[in-house]
């Protein structure tokens, strides 16, 4: 009987989330604005006599959207150098965080609804590449891929920007991408994006100088906690920068001694698989222990 009031309720909730997808492309072809919260210089005005739910321009935010219009499109800036000056300034983001992210200004520049075009069903979710072993939504589809265009369901809204500063915007961008020093093939880095700083936890990457009269050219490993302002920290890390030829070597000459070794190979190998296991086991205990805080607040919060 439990086998079957499973299977019947794994089948009605297939039915409920199938129901509300239907609903909400149906809103959407209304012209309903479909999505979690505004975006950002927008402000959310819900469904109210007969008036589908739609999107109205907050003055203040609609200010600093076109002032980073103008920074990419006249200056010419790059998200980070954009990040930057946003962080260094007087503006702050909607969360009331001192710091702004490059996710919330790519996508600030990037979005079409600030040209006046909003859409839903642009999405399809599947399982991810390289799923998670554990968590509260492992298993389950949580990557996005793009559907066909002619799937999408455009939502007019009151633009901010018009047409061509959008296209221009898109340009710079495109241009900004291709020069990004993620695309660099000039200088090799053997441990690039394998190598966390020992002070902060944060990534390091592969820093070059060139050769000058009086010195032959530097390659170092430096941590991103080294600039504040990208990484969102109060206090720059205090980690040196670590010589790339010598930790490169290092590591090299590591692992060359374990392919010697097969017996040291297998060691280190069993010894990683038991801290994981160690880790893995902590994990459920905070899990267990946070759940059971979040139980009593809610039954605090009942009385």
């Amino acid at each position: 009987m439990l086998q079957i009031q499973g299977a019947i309720a794994e089948y009605e909730r297939a039915l409920l989330g199938e129901r509300f997808r239907r609903g909400k492309l149906q809103k959407a072809r209304e012209g309903h604005f479909i999505g979690g919260r505004a975006p950002y210089g927008y402000r959310y005005i819900p469904k109210r006599d007969g008036v589908p739910g739609h999107l109205v321009v907050d003055e203040t935010e609609s200010e600093l959207v076109r002032m980073l219009y103008g920074w990419l499109i006249e200056e010419r800036m790059s998200v980070r150098q954009i990040l930057k000056r946003l962080n260094e300034g007087p503006w702050l983001p909607r969360s009331g965080s001192s710091r702004w992210s490059a996710s919330v200004v790519h996508h600030i520049l990037s979005d079409p609804v600030y040209s006046g075009t909003a859409y839903a069903n642009r999405y399809r979710y599947v399982p991810p590449e390289k799923p998670r072993p554990r968590g509260p939504r492992s298993g389950e589809n949580t990557s996005r891929k793009l559907r066909a265009k002619e799937e999408w369901i455009s939502i007019p809204v009151v633009p901010i920007i018009d047409e061509e500063t959008r296209r221009l915007a898109q340009e710079q961008l495109e241009r900004n991408a291709k020069l990004s020093f993620r695309n660099n093939k000039k200088y090799s880095y053997l441990l690039r994006c394998l190598l966390s700083c020992q002070s902060c936890g944060l990534a390091m990457f592969g820093m070059t100088y060139k050769a000058t009269e009086r010195q032959p050219e530097r390659r170092y490993y430096q941590c991103h906690g080294k600039d504040p302002i990208m990484s969102a920290r109060e206090h720059k890390c205090i980690q040196r920068p670590a010589k790339a030829h010598e930790l490169e070597q290092s590591v090299w000459e590591h692992i060359k001694g374990l392919l010697r070794d097969p017996e040291r190979l297998l060691a280190q190998f069993e010894e990683f698989a038991c801290s994981a296991s160690d880790k893995s086991e902590e994990d459920a205990e905070q899990e267990k222990f946070d759940g059971h805080i979040k139980r009593l607040l809610n039954a605090w919060c009942e009385l």
